[in-house]
């Protein structure tokens, strides 16, 4: 058996596959998905379909990642679908049972633990002032919101700000939420004083002259003790020279790679992403 974390599929179903039999797959694996299974791709409800199959294997799970609380809001708090994106989410959309989607969806972790490999496994990052403890907390609160009758409620009041980032913490329960799932879901830099900066999406070449940074450079001074694995940032093109910090983007949906990182024995293997 073996663990495998699979990078942002972003709705490609056939990558998926071909990565599956490149790992040889079988039902006594188990596979941990990053989040971002829809959205950019040509298939994102065959993707998600897929995966959801898959995790009704035990051990099998799957993240939350921005892309699918973003349809989460489309579907059930009447957010406008806008898109630049060649293929989108149209095909969920016009789904037939795609409220039973977003009832498995609004189950997703946003912080999986894995005390097997003393790993945590985060579709963005951890911000570098909370610890373990702290961002497991954290993510439960924000679960249990979204697993709640009235969580459409609940979205609606993070999504009045959506697109900005909440670096300050106020005493309104939503924006310290909306605070947090900046960081599970949207962080890529950080300003010197440790404040989100949400605008950079690119590589950290093109930010030389900016006092930003990649916030897993920040929260190296932690030492954590466990692995930190994450998806989310393809620019990036994955990141394994790190020690503690393993980014599982390749950017399958932009040309790159999907990518699975085994657990156990520290080995990447990919496949070609979306051409």
């Amino acid at each position: 058996m073996a663990t495998f974390v699979i990078g942002d599929l972003h709705g490609c179903s056939v990558q998926l596959e071909n990565l599956l039999s490149h790992i040889k797959y079988k039902p006594s694996d188990k596979l941990i998905f990053v989040g971002d299974i829809i959205n950019g791709g040509p298939s994102s409800l065959k993707t998600l379909l897929r995966v959801i199959e898959l995790c009704k294997i035990q051990g099998n799970e799957c993240l939350l990642g921005n892309h699918e609380l973003y349809l989460l809001a489309v579907l059930d708090t009447q957010r406008k679908h806008i898109s630049n994106r060649k293929y989108g989410i149209n095909d969920i959309l016009q789904y037939t049972n795609k409220h039973q989607l977003i009832d498995w969806l609004r189950q997703r972790p946003l912080l999986i633990k894995n005390n097997d490999h003393n790993a945590l496994i985060v579709h963005a990052g951890l911000h570098p002032t909370w610890n373990s403890v702290q961002a497991i907390e954290f993510a439960q609160q924000i679960e249990t919101k979204l697993r709640e009758d009235n969580w459409q409620n609940f979205l609606a009041n993070i999504l009045m700000h959506f697109d900005n980032a909440s670096n300050a913490q106020p005493e309104a329960n939503h924006q310290k939420m909306k605070y947090y799932l900046d960081v599970f879901l949207h962080m890529r830099y950080l300003d010197a004083a440790q404040n989100l900066v949400l605008e950079f999406k690119s590589a950290p070449i093109s930010y030389n002259n900016k006092d930003i940074f990649p916030w897993f450079e920040l929260d190296k001074a932690n030492n954590r003790s466990e692995t930190v694995l994450f998806g989310h940032w393809s620019s990036l093109g994955g990141l394994n020279q790190y020690p503690h910090y393993v980014g599982v983007d390749y950017g399958c949906v932009w040309g790159g790679k999907l990518a699975a990182f085994c657990l156990d024995d520290a080995t990447l293997y990919s496949v070609a992403g979306l051409s």
